[in-house]
């Protein structure tokens, strides 16, 4: 499909499913405007899934941004206004923009978990075409308190609360760097399905409902591959494509991103994560899932556990099913 569109500003883009009018892609920080249009012009894409934190999204009329609150951290060393250091935002970033040293000490952490808003909704209208926007968090307050301090011990984080006071942010984002870095990749994974079980739940259930209601998505998060990933796959497991296809497309995001790569690199080394980060190894994935199995029981009572129980598992394969014929 990129190849048809010949695309050069729109990274990673592909329909990862034959039937389901789904379309993956990177953020659009790089992306040209004419391309973008050319892109929904040519797809009729009319709903877009954001699955970045809000700190990571770029403000600009395609992304569709909620509005941003931000941290006495994120103020001083998150999200610039300036695109190119806008583009260098990821995971590790972003973690540690919503970093507070109240984490430290788990003050407050009961109530913004139970008010915080995973996923945020707007309908954009740009030169008459009408976009529902939403904004599905991955990266919640349950995640870095469960994934990121959790796996603290104590020095470690009375260390990150002192980098925090005196304003080290390069130290602390180090720091957050080790523990994701200390998993691999796969760790990464697992801390997603374990910990942000919401947000995955979300995105399939808006999902559902756009294929139910004939529409057409683009999702994607920072680069398409990490947390993209996650949902593709789950969401072809559901509807039954076969699992070497589904593996397939996660490593496909290599290809995608290839051009690219060595900035990917760059910037991930200068955060601190090894270079396995930037990439999408088949066997990640193949991982991801016998993880899910041998913590959940199978991807089914895992998908029961977070929420997309089999009422909503019905309601996506019947949307695949309506879609086929």
């Amino acid at each position: 499909m990129s190849e048809d569109l010949h695309l050069s500003t729109i990274w990673n883009f592909r329909k990862p499913s034959k039937k389901l009018p789904l379309y993956r892609r990177a953020n659009l920080d790089h992306a040209d405007e004419k391309e973008v249009e050319r892109v929904i012009a040519n797809t009729g894409i009319n709903h877009t899934i954001d699955l970045r934190a809000p700190l990571e999204i770029l403000k600009n009329k395609f992304a569709g941004a909620p509005p941003v609150t931000k941290t006495f951290l994120a103020k001083r060393f998150g999200a610039k206004s300036d695109p190119s250091q806008q583009s260098k935002n990821s995971l590790a970033t972003a973690i540690t923009a919503q970093m507070t040293p109240l984490h430290v000490f788990k003050l407050d952490r009961k109530r913004k978990r139970e008010t915080e808003q995973i996923v945020a909704h707007q309908t954009h209208i740009a030169k008459g075409k009408k976009m529902e926007v939403y904004n599905v968090n991955f990266l919640s307050m349950k995640y870095i308190d469960d994934a990121i301090w959790d796996n603290c011990t104590p020095a470690e984080k009375l260390k990150m609360f002192m980098y925090m006071i005196t304003f080290r942010y390069q130290k602390l984002l180090h720091h957050v760097s080790s523990k994701l870095a200390s998993g691999g990749l796969l760790g990464s994974y697992k801390g997603f399905i374990d910990y942000s079980g919401e947000a995955i739940s979300s995105a399939l259930k808006i999902l559902t409902q756009v294929f139910s209601e004939n529409g057409t998505v683009w999702m994607g998060c920072q680069w398409a591959k990490d947390r993209t990933g996650i949902i593709v796959a789950l969401l072809r497991y559901i509807i039954d494509d076969p699992l070497d296809d589904i593996f397939d497309d996660y490593a496909y995001s290599e290809k995608g991103l290839a051009e690219h790569m060595p900035y990917l690199l760059e910037e991930f080394t200068k955060q601190g994560l090894p270079a396995e980060f930037a990439k999408t190894p088949r066997q990640v994935m193949v991982d991801t899932f016998s993880y899910i199995k041998e913590k959940y029981g199978s991807i089914e009572l895992y998908l029961d556990s977070i929420g997309f129980d089999q009422s909503w598992r019905q309601r996506l394969q019947d949307a695949d099913r309506d879609l086929s014929t």
